[in-house]
């Protein structure tokens, strides 16, 4: 589920949560939330650039032992670049 909200002409929010379950991976359960803002840096008709970012927390549960190089539970921060042309 996402939720998004436009506060100015160049500033908006977002927020989401997300689970999956995947018996091929042994993947019990992976969930996610996750937040952040979104910045118009210019809209033009024709041409556009937005920059993001968000903060990411998420848990994996697996059937058994995870991978060693898999946290059970982790955050990430990522940053977006959208280009329109």
């Amino acid at each position: 589920m996402r939720f998004r909200r436009r506060f100015t002409e160049r500033v908006s929010g977002e927020a989401f949560v997300q689970h999956e379950y995947n018996e091929f991976r042994r993947l019990q359960l992976r969930a996610l939330l996750g937040a952040g803002p979104r910045f118009v840096l210019f809209n033009e008709e024709a041409t556009g650039l937005t920059f993001g970012t968000v903060g990411i927390g998420f848990n994996l549960t697996y059937d058994s032992a995870p991978p060693a190089t898999v946290p059970a539970m982790d955050t990430q921060l990522r940053t977006t670049v959208g280009v329109k042309f």
